[in-house]
């Protein structure tokens, strides 16, 4: 239709009175000299009407009859006019009820066949626009609107709020909106907008994830209105913020926005040449639609809310592109069951029957024999190939020639849960003879020889079976498929459970601890919904990490189902595992051994040697490839190790628990670990660490025999030593209690074995700086093995060692002396002068005597030791380390301070690199050094060394740990250096404090520092106090 004058004026019937869906062009008597293409609809907000909304005051122009019929010629043009105060003046069911009205209205205006599928575009003014998005949500979830949703293909808001703005909460929003419009509206239709608030920002929730990716054009204001000094809705509000949305600014204030002047008004302009283009790209598509179409069978419907995995749709059409001038192409989709392969498949389908209705595609269950000979003759039957009906009819073999035929046109076939390469390769002696389709089912002619290799087709397989998909595509054409990214993962859940910001970091959490594996992620998703308002993303979440037992049920629950999954699988993601475990089962029980054992370890860094139980390498190789083939297992790259995803580790469990394995696995677990953990031992380190969490996690479990309890307290020894030597004191005190109670109730107390755990819960003690329980420990071990192993056996040795450095950190120094000599006596006659337990007797002996004030032969001891050490570990060994540091401690008081700094130099270093920054011995060797420098008169260099091995010992020890104290006075001595006094008198009086509490009134430490604290209180001018703490230190040394 050529329009002549765009002065020109169409006339069209008046709206009716009254409300409702009104058509303004054409007209009833207009005829039909335009073929229309689309439905514009318009819907105005708050106090307006299907007319004054849309005329301009001044120039009473109705654009909506007056202009858009001359420049959208090919439109129906109709109003929706309803009570907007009432409407949203009460709950938001009358919302809904009004947004029913228009859906209803609309149906009726489109029972013709032309009118059916005609393109429809909304435009609406402020709450209007939520009117139509909850008409749109409704056409969407009620089947008997379904065409609506379908139809429509825009959306035009003009200053509709979605949301609150940057500043202002979204119910603040509303209620402003409802001020500014009526001037004084009705407290209840406020106090209504700001109630329904939550339930509106939800609909915009709806909205957004769940429906189609409609045209959007969002309109804002920039003037404010006459009463006002700011907008309405703000920018922020008014964007709806989905992808490919325009944005448009608008220079008018709220209610003028969308009453244009004349034709030549800048805002009508944008709106109707937006409106011909969209009419125009539906004309194109409709014209594609008209064409006939290629068979199509595919048993599922189509996911409107499909999200993500844009990255593999991307790498599947540059696969099949490149691959177009070439003979055939077949792609694989890969990957562990539940992560989506069949649901991208899906949505791979219909992309392609929009994008090429002339290509076939057929969907066939490829999991066994019968499923796919069913699936070929669903073909047969759709494309209608001749002689199909007749029983004796080799149906495989038809289909199988009507694929090859190239004047068939182009195929794909999608091979689903392609899990079991021996469905299609099977042999027997049948090949070569008349084919059959029971032949088939029956294994004795290979599937694979039915599936054509010709131009026209390609294949795309699903299969959670690496090594089958290989098979049946190559190598080269497998695509992984792993669990979503946490934005995508995310995203598929807000589809499933729309939720607001205040939820967000819940939802993040719950997709994590599902692993974004979109089948539990939807599973779960379902499971809330089902059971909403009790059960949410929080009590969901709340209820999966309260226990394990807790995951699997939830993740187990049968009452979920999904329209997109094959009635044969699993619905629940834990039993949808449970298949593969029961094929490989069948095929492989070394694999499902080696399952269940890697299950029992924690799911990472799981070292491939831990495995290696009573196998060679080539059974361990055959048993990992189908555990890996299927996803269950990943090998880590540039490691010897393995690791699982916590979900299938949960889904392995729960099977071997049902199958009654779980015991007996556990058990087998544990004996592994307690002959594979190292002894802690320094030069085992990197193995214990490698180790540590698989040791704790098997020390969960309950053992049912002895031999399960002993290997158990195995483990907790060997685990508490590497603790103690890296500094845990608390956690090797924990596993250490636990060895003690598991050999005292096997063996009993006076078992050597029992007697070892406690010399180790001993050493824990001692690091914690509980020196009284520690002492007591070690006096049992020492005393019971003198009975039971003899005076000089080794570990009575060890014991007497042991006991000695107790008493001498309890200020025993004279018994601590005798233990050091009868311990070294004894070990150069059993060991040897350079066994390391020798040494270290050394050692010990020189650092009593230094406390004792004998600093010349304490000096000798220690060299002689540290020399020993040298040879014998290395000087890199936490043992030399220690000699190291004693022997600059005791040169620092002799006054060698140039020797004593280049040790304690030496020992940090070494102490940084070997154990790290915060390990309790190089927070020692930092205050060693100070005191060197101390005594050197480098105050403040010692003052900053002084403060970090403060602030070190508080964070790893705590604030009263005898290590801690000591760091205390530390300080204190160098601000009284300082001349701080003020300062310095509270650090010796917290260490003072400590001391009395910890060590006791009598300790040399506590008398130390009651002397030092007299020192600086005599500088302060406190001297009654000071000769109190004076004589009290006196009285102290003397006895």
């Amino acid at each position: 239709m050529k329009i002549a004058d765009r002065s020109r004026t169409i006339k069209a019937s008046p709206p009716k009175a009254g409300m409702g869906l009104q058509v303004l062009y054409p007209s009833k008597d207009a005829g039909k000299a335009e073929v229309l293409k689309a439905d514009i609809v318009a819907v105005h907000g708050l106090d307006g009407d299907p007319k004054n909304t849309w005329t301009n005051r001044q120039t009473k122009a109705f654009w909506l009859k007056d202009f858009l019929p001359h420049d959208v010629p090919n439109a129906r043009v109709l109003t929706f006019g309803y009570n907007a105060n009432a409407a949203f003046g009460n709950s938001t069911a009358d919302i809904v009820d009004h947004a029913k009205s228009l859906l209803s209205s609309l149906v009726d205006k489109r029972e013709e066949d032309d009118e059916l599928s005609r393109p429809i575009i909304f435009i609406g003014h402020s709450l209007g626009g939520i009117v139509i998005k909850q008409a749109l949500f409704q056409a969407k979830i009620e089947q008997r609107y379904n065409s609506i949703s379908e139809s429509t293909v825009g959306i035009m808001f003009l200053g509709t709020p979605h949301r609150g703005s940057e500043k202002v909460a979204y119910g603040k929003v509303l209620a402003s909106l409802a001020t500014t419009v009526l001037n004084k509206p009705s407290p209840r239709l406020v106090k209504a907008l700001q109630v329904n608030s939550k339930a509106l920002m939800r609909l915009t929730t709806d909205f957004k994830f769940q429906l189609p990716k409609y045209q959007v054009h969002s309109f804002y204001e920039m003037k404010p209105t006459k009463m006002l000094s700011t907008l309405v809705v703000e920018k922020h509000s008014a964007l709806l913020e989905v992808d490919g949305e325009e944005q448009i600014p608008v220079d008018a204030d709220h209610e003028e926005m969308c009453k244009v002047i004349d034709r030549e008004d800048d805002v009508y302009e944008k709106i109707f040449k937006r409106i011909r283009r969209m009419i125009k790209k539906q004309g194109s598509t409709h014209l594609n639609d008209s064409l006939p179409r290629s068979p199509f069978i595919i048993p599922f419907p189509r996911d409107s809310m499909f999200v993500g995995r844009e990255d593999i749709m991307a790498n599947i059409n540059k696969s099949y592109e490149q691959a177009a001038l070439q003979s055939h192409i077949r792609l694989a989709l890969v990957g562990l069951g539940g992560v989506g392969k069949s649901q991208i498949a899906i949505e791979y389908a219909y992309r392609v029957k929009d994008s090429a209705p002339h290509t076939s595609i057929f969907w066939i269950h490829a999991s066994n024999a019968a499923r796919f000979e069913q699936g070929y003759r669903e073909i047969a039957n759709k494309v209608k190939i001749p002689g199909r009906d007749d029983p004796r009819a080799d149906m495989l073999q038809l289909v199988s020639e009507w694929l090859s035929d190239e004047k068939n046109c182009q195929w794909l076939i999608i091979l689903d849960n392609a899990d079991d390469d021996s469905v299609f390769f099977q042999l027997d002696e049948g090949i070569g003879q008349s084919i059959q389709a029971n032949d088939i089912v029956s294994g004795k002619v290979p599937l694979a020889s039915f599936l054509p290799e010709t131009p026209n087709g390609s294949v795309l397989v699903t299969s959670r079976n690496s090594t089958a998909a290989m098979n049946l595509v190559g190598y080269d054409n497998i695509i992984q498929v792993k669990p979503m990214d946490e934005r995508d993962a995310l995203a598929l859940l807000k589809t499933r459970i729309p939720f607001g910001e205040p939820s967000e970091s819940e939802a993040k959490a719950l997709v994590q601890a599902l692993e974004c594996i979109p089948l539990a992620i939807t599973h779960a998703a379902a499971y809330i919904r089902m059971r909403e308002p009790r059960i949410t993303i929080s009590t969901y979440l709340q209820l999966f990490r309260e226990s394990a037992e807790n995951q699997a049920n939830l993740l187990s629950n049968k009452d979920v189902r999904d329209l997109r999954r094959d009635h044969s699988t699993r619905h629940a993601v834990i039993t949808t595992w449970q298949i593969s475990f029961n094929q490989i089962q069948k095929t492989n029980s070394a694999a499902t051994d080696l399952l269940a054992l890697i299950s029992m370890f924690d799911r990472q860094g799981i070292p491939e040697y831990l495995l290696h139980d009573n196998i060679n390498r080539l059974q361990f190789e055959d048993a990992i490839a189908p555990l890996i083939s299927f996803a269950l297992i990943r090998a880590q790259v540039g490691q010897q190790s393995f690791e699982m995803h916590s979900l299938v580790q949960l889904s392995t469990r729960k099977w071997l628990e049902q199958n009654k394995l779980l015991e007996k696995w556990r058990k087998e677990s544990v004996r592994i670990m307690a002959r594979a953990f190292p002894s802690g031992a320094y030069e085992t380190w990197t193995d214990c660490q490698a180790l540590l969490p698989h040791s704790k996690e098997v020390m969960t479990y309950v053992p049912s025999d002895e031999d399960g309890v002993l290997n158990q307290a195995t483990i907790a020894d060997k685990t508490a030593c590497y603790l103690f030597h890296r500094g845990e004191y608390v956690a090797a005190e924990k596993i250490s209690r636990g060895a003690v109670e598991r050999r005292e109730k096997v063996l009993g107390p006076e078992h050597p074995d029992t007697l070892i755990s406690i010399s180790i819960l001993g050493g824990a003690l001692e690091g914690l700086g509980k020196y009284g329980e520690a002492e007591a420990m070690h006096r049992r071990a020492l005393e019971e093995r003198e009975k039971v192993l003899g005076p000089e056996h080794p570990f009575t040795l060890v014991g007497a060692n042991q006991l000695g450095r107790v008493l001498e950190l309890l200020g025993k120094y004279k018994n601590a002396e005798a233990l050091h000599r009868r311990a070294l006596e004894g070990r150069e006659k059993v060991l040897g002068s350079e066994h390391p337990g020798t040494l270290s007797s050394i050692n010990s002996l020189g650092s009593v005597l230094k406390r004792l004030g004998k600093y010349e032969e304490a000096e000798v001891m220690h060299r002689q030791a540290l020399e020993g050490q040298e040879k014998v570990l290395g000087p890199e060994h936490p043992y030399t380390l220690i000699s190291v540091s004693d022997l600059g401690s005791v040169l620092n008081k002799l006054g060698k301070y140039e020797e004593a700094e280049a040790l304690c130099r030496r020992d940090l270093e070494w102490s940084e690199k070997v154990l790290g920054p915060e390990h309790p011995e190089t927070l020692s060797s930092i205050s060693n050094l100070g005191s060197v420098l101390e005594n050197s008169g480098k105050y403040e260099k010692t003052k900053a060394m002084y403060q970090q091995t403060l602030e070190g010992m508080k964070k790893v020890l705590g604030p009263e740990h005898p290590n801690t104290l000591i760091s205390f006075n530390n300080l204190g001595s160098v601000l009284k250096g300082l001349g701080k006094y003020g300062e310095a008198e509270v650090m010796y009086r917290w260490a003072l404090e400590g001391y009395e509490k910890v060590l006791g009134l009598e300790h040399p430490d506590t008398l130390v520092g009651a002397n030092q604290l007299g020192r600086v209180l005599k500088r302060l001018g406190k001297y009654e106090e000071a000769e109190v703490l004076h004589r009290r230190a006196l009285e102290g040394c003397e006895k």
